[in-house]
């Protein structure tokens, strides 16, 4: 699969084309999740960017509980 480009790039047929991949090859029509704000996600994986150094957390929002991200 070609990698998408930004929509403003295209003609309105490779537009029409490019959109119906997604569609088709993502899960973006079955996960209402791609749909809801970061914030509303029932879990979140955080990144902070300190200088040079980065620090994940992931924040299970059921349970109340941040826990240690990958490295």
């Amino acid at each position: 699969m070609a990698p998408y480009q930004h929509p403003a790039s295209l003609s309105a047929t490779k537009r029409f084309g490019q959109a119906s991949a997604i569609l088709r090859y993502t899960s973006r029509v079955s996960n209402s999740d791609w749909f809801k704000e970061a914030i509303e996600l029932e879990f979140q994986l955080h990144i902070r960017v300190d200088g040079a150094g980065v620090t994940t957390f992931y924040y299970d929002r059921r349970k109340s509980l941040w826990s240690p991200g990958p490295p």
